[in-house]
């Protein structure tokens, strides 16, 4: 069975492209965040946001680094466990839901609400795709190929918005770039406007993540 640094060292690595040995500061905050009731999985969601959040020419080094994001992730589930006795056992592996269940289960929540046939059939498609990725049983891989998921879904809800809504983002995001003076390849340029698009369809439009 992959164990909770593996995972989080597996996560890491693959959704960064840099390998990763934790520190001694790495594995103190690992310890402290287990501790309090953190799974694998809500420290790879502080990752996540992470690496959304930080430029592309800054990518996280090592948790040290992510620790901003993380730790919101933690205090949720440390919240979680006060308020709930059976999430305790289930941080605890105890009772057990994986991340692509959590995934269907978030997708079948927001898809059932949502009113617009588009977004909806969107959602369907994924509920689909995850369920798929929840067969194949390989916990190592599912948060990389969550992630891939999640870049689909967000490209395709994206494609929803209106021209000018689009046309709007896309200068918020340009102007972000602008302003704090950054030089990118064309390459770089395509991943961070990708990564910003996901994060503000998310905060402001909606955008379920799959890996939440």
């Amino acid at each position: 069975m992959v164990g909770f640094f593996d995972i989080i060292q597996a996560y890491f690595t693959k959704l960064t492209g840099r390998f990763i040995m934790f520190s001694g500061r790495d594995l103190v905050l690992l310890q402290e965040w287990k501790g309090q009731g953190a799974s694998a999985a809500a420290i790879c969601r502080g990752i996540r946001d992470a690496v959304i959040n930080m430029h592309e020419q800054k990518p996280p080094r090592d948790l040290y680094n992510c620790r901003a994001w993380i730790e919101p992730h933690v205090e949720r589930a440390r919240a979680r466990i006060v308020q709930d006795p059976v999430a305790k056992l289930r941080e605890a592996g105890l009772v057990e839901q994986s991340v692509t269940q959590r995934a269907m289960s978030n997708l079948e929540r927001v898809g059932g609400a949502c009113k617009n046939p588009k977004v909806r059939e969107l959602y369907r498609t994924a509920w689909y795709q995850v369920r798929d990725l929840e067969r194949e049983g390989r916990v190592d891989e599912q948060y990389s190929k969550l992630l891939v998921l999640e870049e689909h879904l967000a490209d395709a809800y994206f494609s929803t918005l209106s021209d000018e809504v689009r046309r709007q983002l896309d200068r918020r995001i340009e102007d972000e770039v602008s302003s704090l003076g950054l030089r990118m390849s064309e390459h770089a340029w395509t991943q961070h406007m990708t990564a910003r698009r996901r994060y503000l369809m998310m905060r402001e439009f909606g955008l379920q993540p799959l890996v939440d």
